[in-house]
């Protein structure tokens, strides 16, 4: 029987198992804010406090803006404040956090006139220090993926949908080298992550040439050099291999674990920007340089897949998917899907995958043609991109799917797209959370078994009677153990004070217990 549990805001100076009626003053900043402000960006920095930052519209000289960077401690106390100059027109892209040091990637907008337009200023908390390192990237590039290991940067760069590239920056030499990859064909670098076995760094990449795709690791060391290359090469043509992630079990073993469609779903759907439709899950395990020939998991064959969505549309294809099985044949379902990074977890390995599909509204008027006759116009208008629910999946070592599960998501429509659902866990179980409209919502699993259904918790504002009239840009975020920080930017009305209208960003510490 599982303990009851809450979700508590933190208060100063109070247990948190005293707080049931939360009555004392959350832990919580308010920044006052108007919608022509440069928006705020928040960086966690676990145990080390959070560090909150923007851009100003002071210019200290012609080349340079002010930005404001502010640290903040596990309370929420601000430690330190700097206004730091970063080259004009620059804007913030990524962010790494390591060893006490935030490194945040900066990208120049448009054209450089001169030889810089690429920074990376690390910012080490105790004692504060800020150091920058300037670089050459090619024009109209984006960044796609920033991670930084020891003294060194891998940044992939996007100059073209299809045009990638793969630079390495050596803070300890003040360098930027090009690594090379093949581009003959069209190149993307889908992911870079860290091997804290091999402590070497795996890069995915996808190349497409003559509509056929092929989808391989390249490995580098810490001071990127090329180590060796794997390819995964379904055995099925028909499938395609969307994203993965690649990490050792043990010193001679490797366990991949991603996404992927069908050629079907491919040809029959439309990728958005960042995301792939999806058609299921797959696994791979590679032992010293030989690479099994894969499991291939469709979203219908989940034990629970029917039973966290929120939509009558999974209603239907639970029907035509089991109409379909009668006659031997497999029911492809499109997904589009956020993937987060995989967790170890006691031996099982931990996939959470956000799907969302995007949304739209038509809107009708009469116009008049050059004669000045009346016709009906109507005009399909973007609303965002409506996030459905979240799956969450356990493998083993040897890549079997030991349990799966997931939530509902409802409220969720964003214009841009990120993860929105944030996952902790205690022993055995584990909560997924996220935040809309003023509240967070959170759900607690133990493998394919649910402890607690669906619950919301108001998110805490400062004062006694005030009343939310806005939500906006809200996020939930792991910040360290079983505590998150909830942000956003809010309205709030209060008719018990003078000044009863405020509009504000606010970050709250929230806790799990």
């Amino acid at each position: 029987m599982s303990k009851i549990r809450c979700l508590f805001l933190v208060v100063v100076l109070f247990p948190i198992q005293m707080l049931l009626a939360q009555t004392n003053k959350p832990i919580r900043i308010e920044i006052p804010w108007n919608s022509s402000a440069e928006p705020f960006v928040v960086a966690p920095c676990a145990e080390n406090g959070l560090v909150l930052f923007y851009a100003t519209n002071q210019y200290p000289d012609k080349n340079h803006a002010v930005w404001v960077f502010n640290l903040y401690d596990k309370n929420l106390q601000k430690v330190w404040t700097k206004e730091y100059p970063v080259i004009k027109n620059f804007n913030y892209q990524q962010s790494d956090f390591k060893d006490g040091i935030l490194n945040l990637c900066f990208l120049k907008d448009g054209k450089s006139a001169d030889d810089n337009n690429f920074e990376i200023l690390r910012i080490t908390l105790y004692p504060q220090n800020f150091e920058e390192f300037l670089g050459k990237t090619p024009d109209k590039d984006e960044i796609l993926q920033f991670k930084v290991f020891n003294n060194m940067a891998f940044i992939g760069l996007a100059a073209g949908k299809n045009e990638n590239s793969l630079f390495t920056f050596n803070f300890q030499l003040n360098k930027m080298d090009t690594i090379s990859i093949d581009n003959q064909s069209e190149t993307r670098i889908e992911k870079i992550n860290f091997d804290s076995v091999t402590r070497q760094i795996n890069i995915l990449v996808k190349q497409t040439e003559k509509r056929k795709q092929k989808t391989y690791y390249n490995t580098y060391n810490l001071f990127g050099k090329l180590q060796h290359t794997l390819f995964l090469n379904p055995k099925n043509e028909d499938i395609i291999i969307n994203s993965a992630e690649m990490f050792s079990t043990n010193a001679n073993s490797k366990l991949i674990i991603g996404t992927f469609s069908t050629k079907s779903v491919r040809n029959s759907s439309v990728d958005l920007e960042g995301s792939e439709q999806s058609s299921g899950f797959f696994t791979y395990t590679v032992t010293g340089s030989a690479i099994d020939t894969g499991n291939f998991i469709r979203f219908t064959s989940l034990q629970n897949f029917y039973t966290y969505s929120n939509s009558e549309d999974y209603l239907k294809m639970k029907k035509k998917a089991e109409k379909m099985a009668k006659s031997g044949k497999e029911y492809d379902y499109a997904y589009n899907l956020l993937v987060h990074d995989i967790v170890n977890r006691n031996g099982k390995y931990i996939l959470v995958v956000e799907a969302f599909h995007p949304e739209y509204h038509t809107e009708q008027s009469f116009v008049y043609n050059y004669y000045g006759q009346p016709f009906n116009n109507t005009v399909t208008v973007f609303d965002g991109y409506r996030y459905s629910n979240a799956i969450v999946l356990a493998f083993d070592s040897t890549g079997n799917q030991s349990w799966d599960n997931g939530m509902e998501l409802w409220n969720i429509l964003a214009k841009d797209i990120k993860k929105r659902v944030n996952v902790s866990f205690d022993g055995e179980e584990i909560v997924l959370a996220y935040s809309s409209e003023g509240k967070i919502a959170y759900k607690i699993i133990k493998e394919k078994e649910t402890v607690d259904e669906i619950s919301y918790s108001t998110i805490d504002t400062n004062f006694n009677n005030d009343e939310l009239t806005s939500d906006t840009g809200n996020g939930l975020e792991l910040w360290y153990k079983n505590y998150f920080i909830a942000y956003g930017y809010q309205s709030v009305r209060n008719n018990s004070m003078v000044d009863n209208k405020r509009a504000v960003f606010y970050i709250n510490k929230i806790a799990f217990q």
